[in-house]
């Protein structure tokens, strides 16, 4: 009874490195996921900051830029 609880004790061993393995990976990932959305979060911000300038460049400036324009 000693030799089949080793074995499975040696099982479960070799299962939860398994596991950690995948965990850690998973780890990686999500961590790699993260950074290019914090990217992405930075692109899309400068864009909405570069649209929002221009329309309100405009907004306050539109009969100059209509009276340059023609």
């Amino acid at each position: 009874m000693e030799n089949s609880l080793a074995e499975r004790v040696a099982v479960l061993e070799s299962k939860m490195d398994i596991v950690e393995d995948n965990q850690t990976l998973i780890l990686k990932e999500l961590k790699e996921i993260n950074e290019s959305l914090t990217k992405y979060k930075g692109f899309v911000g400068g864009v909405a900051f570069v649209a929002t300038s221009i329309a309100t460049f405009l907004s306050f400036a539109k009969d100059w830029v209509l009276e340059h324009l023609k």
